[in-house]
């Protein structure tokens, strides 16, 4: 399907068009920066998003040299990241309550955080992926994030993994999230941490040519301070920092503690966070229970589908026994008749049948017209 583009004049972030290129990806488009806010993004954008994120979005794998979009090896980063993020959900959120995962895919998080006690809900503009999630009888609102018509102050947490990077309007999206989060509630992200000084391993050069903002730590703090007036924590994880992931506590105006005390803080959590707060064990056996629950509910429809079958066949048995019993009296019949054509007195007596069909049609003529005399 043919996606249609538009250049970008100014910065969708503060509308001002004082904007300078910082790189170019290899698809040829180009990477700008505003000056007033700093805020990087793609010189050129989607009319539309729908058209997408179908399954090819999910299923793509990354190679080299190409010009690639789509969820590379999503499959195979779904346990990994999940480690990372039930972790820091259950270190920060006190206790379980109702959560919003936006761009939630196809739900594994929403499962897993089902089984941590959470009443979990997501939002995702795939149909596709809509699909999924229903299917396994997730809670799921299908569209554009943005355009949502859900009631204000309904969560007490909302997660958006790998999903600010993706919006056109970066502005209108936070203040939905905003909106929706309860006095207190928390805001996870996670987004590609953008490092275009660094050209030569920046692989937000090379691929995932879907994204429109280009973060980094500064402009997010700064982005996200301005809407929610209150200042995210956030890290910088991987070996070479290529991910960004934090939270904020909406209405909190201060940090929770001074400089040092928050280096010590996001020390620990950095160490619990490699440590995996939810063991991986723990993780595993939830995931296994998860897909033995799946498994299960496929054997029942397999089941269901077999008897399904078998009442088929059997209506089909009861549909071929009728045909070969009409069969049989429709040669019954063919034999009778055969047997009154053959017959002499059929054949001596067609004369006078032949006969008797002209004088009643004499008799049914005289009739008429002794009925009608005019005509």
């Amino acid at each position: 399907m043919s996606i249609k583009y538009r250049e970008l004049k100014n910065c969708p972030w503060c509308q001002k068009n004082d904007l300078e290129e910082v790189a170019k990806r290899t698809d040829g488009v180009a990477i700008l920066r505003c000056k007033n806010c700093q805020v990087m993004f793609v010189q050129k954008i989607p009319f539309s998003l729908k058209d997408l994120y179908g399954k090819d979005y999910f299923e793509k794998e990354f190679q080299e040299n190409t010009k690639p979009i789509g969820y590379f090896g999503y499959q195979k980063a779904i346990f990994q990241n999940l480690l990372w993020q039930t972790t820091l959900v259950s270190l920060v959120a006190t206790s379980p309550g109702k959560i919003l995962d936006i761009g939630c895919a196809t739900g594994e998080f929403l499962e897993t955080m089902q089984r941590l006690g959470w009443q979990t809900f997501g939002f995702e503009i795939s149909q596709w992926a809509t699909e999924i999630c229903r299917k396994k009888n997730l809670k799921i609102y299908q569209g554009e994030f943005e355009n949502n018509q859900l009631p204000s102050a309904s969560f007490n947490a909302i997660s958006a993994w790998e999903f600010l990077e993706h919006v056109l309007d970066l502005k209108k999206n936070l203040k939905e999230i905003k909106r929706l989060l309860k006095p207190g509630g928390i805001f996870f992200f996670s987004t590609p941490n953008s490092q275009p000084e660094n050209k030569e391993n920046w692989l937000g050069l090379k691929t995932s040519f879907e994204h429109i903002f280009y973060l980094d730590k500064k402009s997010t703090e700064r982005m996200l301070l301005e809407i929610f007036g209150t200042k995210p924590v956030i890290l910088e994880l991987g070996d070479k920092k290529e991910t960004l992931v934090g939270f904020l506590v909406l209405g909190e105006k201060k940090p929770p503690f001074n400089k040092e005390e928050e280096k010590r803080w996001l020390k620990n959590l950095i160490n619990s966070l490699l440590k995996t707060g939810i063991s991986i064990n723990s993780l595993i056996q939830i995931r296994l229970e998860i897909l033995e629950e799946n498994w299960q509910k496929s054997l029942e429809k397999l089941k269901e589908m077999e008897e399904n079958w078998q009442k088929s066949l059997e209506k089909l048995k009861r549909l071929e026994e009728k045909l070969q019993k009409t069969e049989k009296e429709k040669t019954d019949l063919q034999n009778i008749l055969n047997s009154v054509y053959n017959s002499k007195s059929w054949k001596i007596t067609a004369p006078l049948r032949l006969i008797y069909k002209h004088i009643q049609l004499i008799i049914k003529g005289r009739k008429r017209h002794e009925e009608n005399p005019e005509n």
